[in-house]
Parts: structure tokens; C-alpha cells; sequence
């Protein structure tokens, strides 16, 4: 359909008007070809995520759950696709001639700052002029001078000097600025010469409005020496000093005056700097005498004028930034091709630190034991060495820079520390011609160490051009011992993105791409894949494109994609081979403990789906599997049986869901027993008598009643629904065991469970019970505040969690989603997020209640409506099932996973 200016804008709309409602679906939910029509407009995705919500506003509940979860899963699938795109992915698509494309996902990127990042990947003089003007949304000043200031070098880039000039006049006038006010005017000023005027004035405005000279100075700096304007800038500069109240800040500017003045005048450059020094010297005391040498040390340098940056090194009362400056002197001298200077002055560095001498002095002195003295003795000359070590480094990596990779070899005996000999060996390795013989001791002595220097050195294998040597290296690598802490994983990966590179660089385009999916980390894959794709769309290969759209479908939480198929399989009985994706998720998770516990709570899992499909004693064995887990905290046993129990009750099978929750603590039971209580009253089911009963044998078969006041207060609710008078019995039970209960953080949470019961029952005591519970709040808040502690701070963030739960089940959403917006943690603020929608969801309406949630990826939208397919049965098990599919169906349209989901799950 054509974009006349009217259609894609109003189509939806007129649609509501005319109560098409099918037709609105079938257009929003169907097919992704809506969505990349309105992508290909002006608007951008933007314009299809309008649509969504709109029709999310209008249709009534009168249209089937699945239709409008679909319908929340395509705005989501709108705004995943925008960010799936990174910088280097735009610039991809720009390669390949697709600009429309990568313009409309720059546009449609959420933040003002990140349209600007994205349309500046796109590039173009008509689009950098749109980017300047997206910039007028962003509000932070600070954000928004930085975000101008990139644009104005932009301009410079594409040598449109003009607009430049008048950008950075913009952002002197009306954003006063930035923080790197000398870069900015050295910027402009190298963009022409002589600096623009109205530039030059604006920093003798800004100056004179501020404390420091920073501004002034970058003009000065920025100035050519023949510009008249010059000298009668370096005198107001010379003249505004004495008012800056720091003596450091008066000694910092006046060495930098004095390299200015440098140019002009070479005498007035010395008396400036004698001064500056003698200052420095009369007013800063200890460290601060220190660092000021030292800054004024760099600041000549950065004039190069080394023999003066030299002379206030010799000044400097402490041996280890004197090595530190030194080495930065080396460092100037090395990048402007005097590596013979550069060598004699690190050899300048001390070899015994400031810190030896203190010991040594303490030892003389008794301060130190003999016992006690050698050690760290050892410890400071090796720091001396150490530095020395790191400088020659830094010169040989210099030499190989300036293509003097013989030279570089050459130098190596002189570098003594033994780890920076072996990091300048590796990269002269690579350098070199036949680099493999320099490189093989060191990698037979690091085969039975650190992985990641292992890694380290097949990419310098690698770069030195030996791929096939790098390639078998890094196969070895992957073949060592298992994986306990994530590191091999990592090094793995480091390995191949390193024998992939030349591998790209070469053409070789098949194999770099095998190796690729041979890459173990997710993000560290995907990565491989874009850059493939970025190589080939340069050098016209036809099939960047598919890589690039390969690259793009590949899940970054490979956690939570994990979760999200566990869930979708328990919830639809185990259909497909869902259960099998989400193991092989499993294994990709990088971190080694969060892969573990995951895997454990995936044993729970594969039990109840075992279970759904009819293999009892088989969903048993499967759950004794996880008490022989390293990672095994508390009764796992117990609560993998109980995953069970919830599955078979998922599944319709009551009765077998209640045999097992009797083969667990009674604890355990009951907490289980109390949600599927609550599942079953939400119905109601037929087996609601049965599992109240049970709930209640559970209960008080428990020997710390600490842990029950809120199970006896769900008890109270159901039981008083139920028109059964022990309603009032367990009511009285849970008020009774508030007084067992001796944790500060238990006894909010326990308080807010009753205050919720209550509530519901319409005692008119519910408000003394959250009255209660917010002082008990705010008593843990103060002590808190009082000792700060780490552990401290979880459990309060934890009470917060109780108590936004207890507000929600009372059925005070605004209460609850306040609470949660209060907590500074963002794993606990989302556990209550998810916990106050899924309550919001059991009482009300779903499509409301994931606005609450608000899932941050499609993923996590698929694992938030399986998981609550409690609170969704009261539409009927079909209707359970048909709205996880619709939500897995438009998950499809950007993750190739989920549409192969779809596709076995329609066979």
C-alpha cells in the first residue's frame, strides 16, 4: 500500500470507527507486513506501535484474551525490532544500499539521544541536519551540549566547515558550552584558521561568567601563533589568574599560559614557568605539591616542550610518579619518532620507589620486623622494576606502530619484568615474519594456566598470520577441562573472534562463518556474525545481508529464553520439543553459577512435564536428580517434588497434584496448597473442597507457626467464600502467630498478609494492620539508613517486596505499584513488579495487568503469560493455551526460535 500521507495514519482509527474489530486484528496481529509498512514510512516503527495502542485503548474485553495478548506482543515485537540494530548494524544496512531501512529504525529508537546516535550511523548531510534538530528533545543540558558537540565534529569529518562554524557557535550561545570546552574550540579552530570571531568572543564571554579559565585557555590554545589576537588574549588570561581562589588551579593555569606562551615568546615562557614552579612549591604541600608537578609536567609535554617537562619532573618528591611521568615523557618521545631518547629516558625511572625507602627507614628504625621486612621490601623493588618494564613496553609496541618490527625484537631482552616481556613478545610475534618460534614457549607454558591467557595468545598467533595454527589452538582450548566458572567459555570465545578476523580480512567468508556458530558465549556469536556481515557489505558479498539478518535473531538473555521455553512447556503440557530448546539455552547461559542454579530449577521442570505426560515414577526420579546438584541450598528435593505437584495441577490432574504434595515438609505443602487453593476458589474447580482440606491438615501440621500467619489468612478468605466456619478459626490462628513471628523483615510481610485477609473479609480491622505494617516499614528503613549494610539493605528491599504484594492482594494497585516503585533494587522492583501484576491479573484484567509488569523483551512477555496460567484459567484451559500461542506467534515475526516454536507446536 502506498504511503499517500493519509492512509497509514488514520487506516486503524477509521477501522475502530467502523467496529471492524477482525478486520483491525487480522491487520495488526496476522502477518508482520502492517508493521514493516509503517516502519517504511516517515514515522517510522513508531507509527505501527501508535496503531497498537490505540486499538489496545478501544477494543472492549468482548474481544477473545489471544486477540488482544497478540496485540501487546506486537507492540512489543515493534520496539525489540528497533533496538535490534546496533551503530555498526546501521551502517551495515547502509552498505547494502538498504538507507530507508536503517533511517526508519534510527527514527524509531525510543530516547532523542539514541535517534541521534542512530541517524548519525546513517550519515548524510539532509539526516545530520535532521539529527541536530532531534537534539532540541533532549533535555539534560549536559547530554544535549555533549550530543551537539559530536555533531559539530561530524560536520568537520565531512569537511563542511561552514556548518560546523555555525553549530559550535550554537552550542557556545545557547548551551553554554561543554565540559571539554578546549577540544571543542581546537576542533573548530583546526577546522579553520584564523578562528571564527564570533567563536573567539563567545570565550571571552563564557570566561568572564565563570571561576575558571578552562574556556579562555582552549581558545588560546586553539589560536595559531600568527593570529594577531594572540598575545592580548594571553594577557587577560595572565591578568584574570590572581582572582582564582586555588593556588593548584593558579599553578595549573599558569603552565599552561606558559606553553602558550611558548610560541610567541620563548624568555616570557621560562620566567612564566620559574614562577609557576616557585608558586607551586610555596603553597601546595604533601600530595597536592606532588600532582601539581606532575599535571604541570603533562601540560608541557603536551606543548612539546620536553626539556622543560623534563626539569619539573626532576622536581617532583616522590619516585613513583616521577617513574609514572617518565614513562609518559618516553611515551611523546616514541610517537614522534625518537625511540633512541625515548629509551635513554626510561632508563631514567627509579628502580627503587618511594615506598622501599619508607621501609627501609622503618626498618632501620624498628617500626618493622626483620620477619616482616623482606617481603615487602621485594614487593617495591619489583614495583621499580615493574614500571621500568611496562615503559619499554609501551616503546617496543611504538616501534612496531612505526614498522620497525626488528628493531622491536631486538629490544625485548631489555624489558625485565616477566609478564610485559611475554605481552610484547606476543605482539613482536605478530609482527614478524616466521613469528611462530617466538610465540611457542610461551603458549606450551600457558596451556596449563589461565584459559584467558590462553586466548590471548592464539590471537596473537593469529594476527601473525599462522590461522591455521590459531584455529587448532583454539579447538584445544575448547577441549580442555569442563567449565566450572564460566572462564573457558569466555576464553573460547575470545579465541575464535580472534582467528575469525583474519579469516574476514581474507575473504575467507565460509569459514570464518563456521567458526562463528562455533563460538560459545551468545553475545560473543552475535557479535561474530555482525561484524561478518559488516565485512562483507563493504566488499559486496551478496550474502551479508542474510548474515546480517542471521546475526540480529540470535537472543542476547539466553536466561531468560531458557525460562520462557521451561514455562511455555509446563503450561501446554509439554507440547513440542520445548522443553529440549530450553536445555540447550541452558547451556549456552555464560555465567557457570547463574547456568547452575538455573539448571537445578530445570530439574523441577523436566519433572512436571514428565509428570503432565503420565510417567509418574519417572517425574520422581527425575526430581531425586536434583538433590546430588553442587549448587543444592535447602530441600531442592522438596521443592522439585512440588514443581511437580504444580504441574500435574496445571494439567488437570488433581488428584495426583495432591498425592504429591504429601511427600514433602509440611511447610512446604502448605505454601504449595495455599496457591493452588487460590487457583482453585479463582475457578472455581471441582477439587476446590479437597485441596482446602489439605491445605488445612498442612497447616497445622507445621512446627513453627512463625511461618503461617499468612497461609492461616489465605485459609480465612477462601473458607469465608466457602460460607464454612472455619473461616474465623484460621483467621484467629494467623493473628496468633503473629506473635511467633521474630524477624524484622518476616513480621512486615506476615502483618501486610493479614492486613490483606482482612481486607477482603471486610474486617474493619485491616487498617490498624497496615498501619502496623508501614511503621514496622519504617522502623527497618531507619535502621537501615543507620548502618548500611549490604545485607541490611536486602532485607529491606525484601520487606518492600511483602509489602507491595500485601496491598495488591487487599486489591490496592495504586498502594502496590507506589511500594514498588520505592525499591532501589532492580532485582527485587522487578520481583514485585511481576508479583503485583500476576495478582492484578488474577482479579482483573491480563492485557492491564502486563502494562504493570512491563516485560522488557519478547521473551520475557512469553515467560510472564505462561507463568500465569493459574491466574488465567478462569477462561478456560483452550483459551489458556491459544493466548500463549498467539503471544509466541508474534514473537515469531522477530526471533526465528519462537516462530519454529509456532511451527511445531500448529504441527
Amino acid at each position: 500500500m502506498t504511503d499517500d500521507g493519509y492512509v497509514h495514519r488514520h487506516l486503524v482509527f477509521h477501522l475502530l470507527q467502523a467496529g471492524r474489530h477482525a478486520d483491525l486484528l487480522d491487520l495488526l496481529t496476522g502477518s508482520p507486513d502492517w508493521m514493516h509498512a509503517q516502519a517504511g514510512t516517515a514515522s517510522g516503527v513508531g507509527a505501527f506501535v501508535d496503531d497498537v495502542e490505540l486499538a489496545l485503548r478501544h477494543v472492549d474485553e468482548g474481544v477473545p484474551l489471544p486477540d488482544r495478548l497478540a496485540l501487546v506482543a506486537a507492540g512489543h515485537a515493534a520496539r525489540e525490532r528497533v533496538h535490534i540494530y546496533t551503530k555498526d548494524d546501521l551502517e551495515t544496512l547502509v552498505l547494502l544500499g538498504r538507507s530507508a531501512e536503517a533511517l526508519q529504525h534510527a527514527r524509531s529508537r525510543a530516547g532523542a539521544g539514541d535517534r541521534v546516535a542512530g541517524l548519525v550511523a546513517v550519515g548524510g548531510a539532509p539526516v545530520l541536519e535532521e539529527a541536530w534538530e532531534t537534539t532540541r528533545a533532549i533535555r539534560a543540558a549536559y547530554a544535549r551540549r555533549e550530543t551537539r558537540a559530536g555533531l559539530v565534529r561530524c560536520w568537520i569529518a565531512a569537511g563542511d566547515t561552514d556548518r560546523a562554524l555555525r553549530a559550535a557557535e550554537e552550542v557556545y550561545r545557547s548551551d553554554g558550552g561543554v565540559d571539554q570546552d578546549d577540544e571543542l574550540a581546537q576542533a573548530v579552530a583546526r577546522a579553520s584558521s584564523p578562528m571564527s570571531p564570533t567563536i573567539f568572543q563567545l570565550g571571552l564571554d563564557r570566561s568572564a561568567l565563570r571561576t575558571h579559565l578552562d574556556p579562555l585557555l582552549g581558545v588560546a590554545e586553539a589560536l595559531s601563533a600568527e593570529d594577531d589576537r594572540l598575545p592580548g588574549l594571553l594577557e587577560t588570561i595572565a591578568e584574570r589568574m590572581p582572582a582564582l581562589a586555588n593556588e593548584a588551579g593558579r599553578t595549573h593555569v599558569a603552565f599552561r599560559l606558559a606553553a602558550v606562551w611558548s610560541r610567541l615568546d620563548s624568555t616570557r615562557a621560562q620566567e612564566m614557568l620559574k614562577a609557576a614552579t616557585a608558586a607551586g612549591d610555596a603553597h601546595a604541600n604533601g600530595m597536592e605539591a606532588i600532582f601539581v608537578r606532575f599535571d604541570a609536567a603533562m601540560t608541557l609535554l603536551e606543548a612539546d616542550l620536553v626539556d622543560d617537562a623534563l626539569a619539573v619532573v626532576r622536581g617532583i618528591p616522590e619516585a613513583t610518579v616521577i617513574g609514572q611521568a617518565l614513562a609518559r615523557v618516553a611515551a611523546h618521545l616514541a610517537a614522534h619518532g625518537s625511540f633512541d631518547d625515548a629509551f635513554a629516558v626510561v632508563e631514567l625511572i627509579p628502580q627503587e620507589p618511594e615506598s622501599v625507602r619508607w621501609m627501609r627507614e622503618a626498618h632501620a628504625n624498628g617500626l618493622v620486623s626483620p620477619g616482616g621486612f623482606s617481603e615487602p621490601l621485594a614487593a617495591g623493588r619489583a614495583e621499580g622494576d615493574y614500571l621500568q618494564s611496562w615503559a619499554r613496553r609501551v616503546l617496543v609496541d611504538a616501534l612496531l606502530e612505526a614498522g620497525r618490527a626488528t628493531e622491536a625484537r631486538d629490544r625485548l631482552d631489555q624489558i625485565d619484568n616477566p609478564q610485559w616481556h611475554e605481552y610484547a613478545t606476543l605482539s613482536v610475534a605478530a609482527a614478524l615474519e616466521g613469528g611462530r618460534a617466538l610465540i611457542e614457549p610461551i603458549l606450551a607454558k600457558a596451556r596449563s594456566g589461565d584459559p584467558l591467557y590462553v586466548a590471548h595468545v592464539i590471537a596473537a598467533l593469529a594476527r601473525g598470520g599462522d590461522v591455521e595454527g590459531a584455529e587448532r589452538e583454539a579447538h584445544r582450548l575448547a577441549r580442555s577441562e569442563p567449565d566450572t566458572d564460566g572462564v573457558l567459555t569466555t576464553a573460547v570465545s575470545h579465541a575464535r573472534l580472534a582467528v575469525i578476523a583474519p579469516l574476514v580480512a581474507l575473504g575467507r567468508w565460509d569459514h570464518a562463518l563456521d567458526l562463528a556458530a562455533q563460538v560459545p558465549h551468545p553475545d560473543a556469536r552475535r557479535s561474530a556474525h555482525k561484524a561478518i556481515a559488516h565485512a562483507m557489505a563493504r566488499a559486496g558479498e551478496p550474502r551479508a545481508a542474510e548474515v546480517l539478518d542471521t546475526a540480529t535473531q540470535v537472543g542476547t538473555d539466553v536466561q531468560r529464553r531458557a525460562e520462557a521455553l521451561a514455562d511455555a512447556a509446563v503450561a501446554l503440557a509439554g507440547a513440542g520439543r520445548l522443553l529440549e530448546r530450553a536445555e540447550r539455552r541452558l547451556a549456552e547461559i555464560p555465567d557457570s553459577y547463574a547456568r547452575a542454579l538455573a539448571t537445578q530449577r530445570h530439574v523441577g521442570t523436566r519433572a512436571a512435564v514428565v509428570a503432565i505426560g503420565g510417567n509418574l515414577k519417572a517425574a520422581v526420579r527425575t526430581a531425586r536428580r536434583v538433590g546430588k546438584h553442587p549448587t543444592m541450598d535447602g530441600d531442592a528435593l522438596g521443592h522439585a517434588t512440588i514443581a511437580i505437584a504444580e504441574g500435574l495441577w496445571r494439567a488437570g490432574r488433581y488428584a495426583q497434584a495432591l498425592t504429591m504434595t504429601a511427600r514433602v515438609k509440611p511447610i512446604l505443602a502448605a505454601h504449595c496448597l495455599a496457591e493452588l487453593m487460590r487457583s482453585a476458589a479463582r475457578g472455581p474447580i471441582e477439587p476446590l473442597a479437597q485441596v482446602v482440606d489439605a491445605c488445612v491438615l498442612a497447616v497445622d501440621a507445621v512446627d513453627d507457626q512463625a511461618e503461617t500467619p499468612g497461609i492461616n489468612a489465605d485459609l480465612a478468605v477462601v473458607l469465608h467464600r466457602l460460607g464454612d466456619p472455619r473461616s474465623q478459626t484460621h483467621l484467629d490462628k494467623g493473628l496468633a502467630a503473629l506473635d511467633d513471628v521474630y524477624f524484622g523483615p518476616s513480621i512486615a510481610g506476615a502483618l501486610g498478609k493479614v492486613a490483606s485477609a482482612l481486607s477482603l473479609l471486610g474486617d474493619p480491622r485491616a487498617d490498624d494492620f497496615f498501619r502496623r505494617m508501614r511503621d514496622r516499614v519504617e522502623r527497618q528503613r531507619r535502621q537501615v539508613h543507620e548502618i548500611q549494610e549490604h545485607k541490611g539493605v536486602n532485607y529491606y528491599w525484601a520487606t518492600l517486596l511483602d509489602v507491595a504484594i500485601a496491598y495488591a492482594a487487599a486489591g490496592d494497585l495504586p498502594r502496590a505499584t507506589a511500594t514498588t516503585a520505592e525499591i532501589d533494587d532492580g532485582y527485587f522492583r522487578r520481583v514485585a513488579t511481576l508479583n503485583v501484576a500476576g495478582l492484578a491479573a488474577e482479579s482483573g484484567d491480563p492485557v492491564a495487568a502486563l502494562r504493570l509488569a512491563q516485560p522488557s523483551s519478547l521473551d520475557d512477555l512469553v515467560a510472564v503469560v505462561t507463568g500465569w496460567n493459574h491466574a488465567l484459567r478462569r477462561y478456560g484451559p483452550d483459551t489458556v493455551r491459544q493466548a500463549i500461542e498467539s503471544v509466541i506467534r508474534v514473537s515469531g515475526w522477530i526471533h526465528q526460535e519462537w516462530q519454529d516454536v509456532h511451527r511445531e507446536l500448529a504441527r
